[in-house]
């Protein structure tokens, strides 16, 4: 398998998971390489039960001891069990839903799971009400004996963008088995950059495997920097040629200013363009008139006038028998723009 492959042929995946990964931007081998985690979550602490701090997330682990299970509503149910550790006991919390009308059990997987005897991981958060003091689980991982190895506990763990289709767990063993197959397989071009001060040089198969599986969350910071170094640098060169390109190949288009829009429009307007913006407004024109296509990043605070400017140049190719168009990355800002220019061409 290369980069480029449908991410149904991974191991574990299948069509029917990658419809769930399609619907997070998911569909080639690249795009679970590089989905990177939206968070972390710190599990390298493992508190001891006597000394939780409460209202906040913890870890803690001990040993399984009895399960209580109660009726809270018609349709809520309740099941608590004690986890204890040399320092004290204290019971985690499960809430289900079920309709009373139904024969099995909401609760039928975590008895199986929490055994009395065994040894619990609980990840949740830490709070108290009337009656007692206790967690409601966010994550938990049973282990046979208390020296047994944990898979997602005692280390940094990766929090990707989900949805319901699809869970953490799917998409950390989807992450896990693509990042073994082609982190070796990413272009790297670390060796082609300049040292800069206070970043560290990373290759990208060591930057994505750190990025998606820090040792500490400043490993993974440094990471994502390196790598997004690499990818600004790529990006740029990319830019450069085709600035160059550009620069080489004329355009069909002709624009002279023959104000038969621009000037009516200036003189109507409640306010008069500041230096700023006639500075940029003859740039842009500068450009359009030019053989070659214009390249160019318009930059300001909010309410500076941008719009305006833009708006010159778009009068300046409507003037000489062109369309034009704006885009916009939400609708919510289309229609603001659309009610702003609707007002200034009245």
């Amino acid at each position: 398998m290369n980069l480029d492959d449908d991410i149904q042929y991974i191991k574990g995946i299948g069509q029917k998971k990658a419809i769930g990964f399609a619907k997070l931007g998911v569909k080639k081998a690249q795009d679970l390489l590089l989905f990177f985690p939206v968070q972390y979550q710190d599990r390298t602490k493992i508190s001891e039960i006597g000394n939780i701090a409460f209202n906040s997330q913890v870890c803690i682990f001990g040993k399984i001891g009895e399960v209580f299970q109660r009726q809270l509503s018609m349709s809520l149910f309740l099941m608590e069990i004690e986890i204890f550790d040399r320092s004290g006991t204290i019971c985690v919390r499960f809430f289900r839903k079920k309709s009373p009308y139904a024969r099995f059990d909401p609760f039928g997987a975590i008895k199986k799971d929490f055994q009395t005897g065994k040894f619990a991981y609980v990840f949740g958060d830490a709070k108290w009400d009337l009656r007692s003091k206790y967690i409601s689980v966010n994550d938990y991982e049973i282990v046979e004996n208390e020296n047994d190895c944990p898979n997602a506990f005692k280390k940094i763990l990766p929090v990707y963008s989900g949805t319901e289709n699809i869970s953490q767990k799917h998409i950390r063993e989807a992450v896990k088995t693509t990042v073994e197959m082609f982190k070796d397989s990413y272009p790297d071009i670390s060796d082609l950059i300049t040292p800069f001060k206070g970043l560290e040089k990373i290759k990208s198969p060591q930057a994505i495997e750190q990025i998606h599986y820090p040792k500490t969350l400043e490993d993974g910071e440094k990471a994502r920097r390196a790598f997004a170094l690499q990818e600004f640098i790529i990006f740029e060169t990319a830019l450069a040629i085709s600035r160059h390109e550009n620069k080489v190949s004329t355009k069909e288009q002709k624009y002279e200013i023959k104000r038969n829009l621009l000037t009516p429009f200036r003189e109507n307007l409640n306010f008069e363009f500041t230096k700023a913006q006639k500075r940029c407004i003859n740039e842009i024109f500068d450009d359009m008139k030019k053989d070659f296509p214009m390249n160019r990043m318009l930059m300001g605070d909010v309410g500076s006038g941008k719009t305006v400017v833009a708006l010159s140049a778009i009068l300046l190719a409507v003037e000489n028998g062109y369309q034009s168009m704006i885009i916009a990355p939400t609708e919510i800002l289309a229609q603001q723009h659309f009610n702003a220019i609707e007002k200034m061409l009245e």
